[in-house]
């Protein structure tokens, strides 16, 4: 009897790891938005015309160049997904993504963002002005025009900032890659669509980054003392010390409970 008593002990232990590790790993939704609810309750129309049709937001022709529109985000590292579709050509036609962004004056913000237009995406850095910013890298691509394209924006602690184009695993080498540590902090997220029309749709924040770049390749390489030499090319991804030690904590308590069990008989 008190041997299966141990047994169970064990498991019930080893269940509260597994679920420890699935709680830690999961990613939280801070806030998401796929409009199948027939509207956009929550954001804030600053400029043009906006309305829902068919589950997605979208900016509607009324005589004007700029339309704005803008949602409550705090988010400064963790992943921001969304789904967009452009029509429309021109000079200055272009929409913009600010993940980041904060509010001067007269609706001017500075913060991070994609500028998309028709063939390229600029990650880019606003600072206060509301169409002009610094370009802090871009990618050339054939043609965002007519159809529908999924973008991910991850940034990290130390303001690692990368940029997927229909990203297709959750391990998958970014478009574009920068450090900036300018901005650390974030009041909105603001849609700017100039010039053209936009379909936007299945927008995710979340709290934690959701897609990295290839882990580092290893090579292995014979010294003269026929002993082998590992070398990695680039930077280890951290082991997760909190894993490691909630992990030994409950092998502790299982082996001292097996203990304590195998005594009593």
């Amino acid at each position: 009897m008190k041997a299966e008593i141990v047994k169970l002990t064990a498991l019930l232990f080893g269940l509260i790891f597994v679920f420890t590790l699935f709680t830690q790993s999961a990613a939280a939704v801070v806030w998401s938005d796929n409009f199948d609810d027939g509207n956009y309750n929550g954001w804030t129309v600053i400029e043009g015309h906006w309305q829902v049709t068919d589950g997605y937001l979208e900016d509607y022709y009324v005589d004007e160049f700029i339309y704005m529109i803008w949602h409550d985000s705090s988010q400064v590292v963790g992943t921001w997904s969304f789904d967009l579709y452009q029509s429309g050509t021109g000079d200055n036609a272009r929409s913009i993504c600010l993940f980041m962004a904060n509010e001067t004056d007269d609706y001017n913000y500075y913060g991070y963002g994609l500028r998309i237009t028709e063939t390229s995406v600029l990650l880019m850095k606003q600072e206060g002005q509301r169409i002009t910013a610094e370009t802090l890298s871009f990618v050339v691509f054939e043609d965002f025009l007519n159809t529908w394209t999924h973008f991910d924006v991850t940034r990290n602690s130390t303001g690692g900032l990368h940029v997927y184009v229909n990203a297709t695993s959750t391990t998958t080498e970014p478009d574009i890659t920068v450090v900036d540590t300018e901005y650390s902090y974030s009041e909105r997220f603001v849609w700017y669509a100039l010039g053209i029309f936009v379909h936007i749709d299945n927008i995710t924040v979340d709290n934690e980054i959701l897609i990295t770049p290839p882990e580092p390749t290893t090579t292995t390489t014979e010294t003269t003392t026929t002993s082998d030499t590992t070398t990695t090319d680039g930077t280890a991804l951290p082991i997760d010390t909190t894993l490691l030690i909630a992990g030994a904590g409950v092998v502790g308590v299982i082996i001292i409970a097996a203990v304590v069990f195998t005594r009593r008989r």
